[in-house]
Order: structure tokens, then sequence, then C-alpha cells
């Protein structure tokens, strides 16, 4: 889940207020205190309080990504190398059919030249990823092939994330 960043400084802004007492800062006697009437206070609360569930929600969902993350990759070290092989090649094939998906999808966004550019960027990263794999799979011994392994996990994933968000972008 996404924060808002308007909805963050204003509920920053307002819980500031809220929480300093309503005394003048002026001098002059003539001026009178500032005064929040119930319904400001009412809606900077309830704004305040979406604004703390929509953190925790944030907080939580990159808790459990992280712990995702890091169970899939314990799992990528203990697999053969072979399977670890097969199994990125399968990936690989599926982000290929992803991003010709993008490249052909109907909807508006796609017709933009920006996206067009987001799009060559992921074919890019695709084959280069793709020869990324070519190299770990050229590792003399198998502590050089974990050892490069983390790297290629990283761009990988870093692709996996930038496809993600392009789906998003485009409705898919």
């Amino acid at each position: 889940m996404k924060l808002d960043l308007t909805l963050l400084s204003l509920a920053a802004t307002l819980g500031f207020h809220l929480a300093v007492p309503t005394v003048s800062h002026a001098q002059d006697k003539d001026e009178k205190p500032l005064k929040i009437d119930k319904s400001t206070s009412d809606k900077a609360k309830q704004m305040l309080e979406k604004l703390v569930g929509e953190a925790k929600e944030a907080v939580k969902e990159s808790g459990e990504k992280g712990k995702d993350l890091w169970e899939r990759t314990k799992e990528n070290f203990t697999m053969s190398r072979e399977a670890y092989v097969k199994k990125v090649n399968s990936a690989l094939a599926t982000m290929d059919a992803e991003i010709q998906v993008l490249a052909e999808g109907g909807s508006a966004v796609t017709t933009r030249d920006y996206f067009k550019t987001r799009i060559e960027a992921l074919k890019q990263h695709l084959d280069y990823c793709k020869r990324d794999l070519a190299r770990l799979q050229e590792a003399p011994s198998d502590e050089a092939f974990r050892v490069k392994q983390r790297g290629f996990d990283r761009g990988l994933d870093f692709l996996g994330q930038n496809i993600e968000l392009a789906q998003e972008e485009a409705g898919l």
C-alpha cells in the first residue's frame, strides 16, 4: 500500500496543530488566540488515524515482502545448479512474455513515448539478465557460482519489480 504524500503532509501539519495548545502567539492583547472548531479537529484526527493505519499497513507489507524474498533466496541457494538454471530460464521466459504483453497492450499508456522507452528498458534489462545467466553458468566452482548468484538474483528481482510497476501503470 502506498502512502499519499499529500495526505501525509496534511495529517502531519494538522496533527501538529492539534498537539499544540490553542494559545496566542501574539503579544498584543487585542488579538484572540487561535481556536480550532470541533469539526476541524475531528477531521484532523480522522486523517491522522487513517495515515497511521496506512503507515502500519505499509510496514507490514514491506516486512512480508522481505520475508518472502529471504525465503526464496534461501531456497535458491539450496537448489542444485541445474535446477536453479532451469527455474531461472522459466522465469526469464515468463518475464519475456510479460514484456511482450506490455508492448502489445491496448491501453492508452502504451502509446506514450515514455512508456515505449520503459518497455525498451525492460527488454534491455531482460537481455542483460540472459547474458548474466550465461556468465553465471560459466562459474568454475560451486562457491563462485553461489557468490555470482547473489548479484544475479538481485538483478532479476529488480527486473521483476519493474515489470510489475509497468503492468500496474498499464492497468494489467
